[in-house]
């Protein structure tokens, strides 16, 4: 296995977006809270991971021929176990969607996973605006954007980095903060190379 769409228990996604991106990724996991959106996503899950918590009798009959995976360990969220299922089973390629929204604890954590996981697999969280990842020195990642597409680096601690294919000039020591949100690409490849410390990359296309 190559490529794993996760589906989450946050906000959205749309239909759209989860039928498009279903397409290109060869199995998708759902966590056992967000089963319930399947049928309204018009997707196919293969498997549902999770304590189970959320799950009815009438769920568990809906969907009988799917494969159930528990995990009950109250240690991690039912999304990072999620995780660790697609990146046990070989993924290389994960996009995870429904990762927003809600309670604000649960939605830091969720873009936290993309800091301790993003080193070991090409780790994407998508929305209708765009894909976020995170980069942890030493590393660099090449975007494929449209000439106007909005590049946002936001550093998780202090970092330095430098950036190809942008309008603004990258500061030499980025901190946490807004300092290099809204760059534009101004090329249809960017790239960005971290040297010290960690980021996310946000990179907004207007995708659903």
């Amino acid at each position: 296995m190559t490529s794993v769409l996760i589906l989450a228990n946050g906000d959205g996604p749309s239909a759209d977006l989860a039928r498009s991106l279903a397409k290109t990724h060869e199995r998708i996991l759902v966590t056992d809270g967000a089963a319930g959106k399947l049928d309204v996503l018009g997707i196919t899950a293969h498997s549902v991971c999770g304590d189970f918590d959320s799950i009815t009798p009438e769920m568990r009959v809906r969907w009988e021929h799917l494969e159930w995976i528990h995990t009950p360990d109250q240690n991690y969220g039912d999304l990072e176990k999620t995780l660790q299922i697609a990146l046990g089973s070989g993924a290389r390629r994960i996009t995870v969607i429904g990762a927003s929204g809600g309670r604000p604890d649960h939605m830091l954590a969720n873009y936290s996973l993309l800091l301790r996981y993003g080193g070991q697999v090409d780790l994407t969280i998508a929305d209708e605006n765009g894909i976020i990842r995170a980069v942890t020195a030493p590393a660099s990642i090449s975007l494929q954007t449209k000439v106007g597409d909005t590049i946002s680096i936001i550093a998780a601690q202090r970092s330095s980095c430098w950036a190809s294919g942008l309008k603004w000039e990258l500061p030499s020591s980025l901190e946490p903060g807004t300092r290099a949100v809204s760059n534009v690409a101004v090329e249809e490849h960017v790239e960005i190379t971290m040297t010290t410390g960690s980021a996310f990359i946000c990179h907004l296309t207007g995708m659903g």
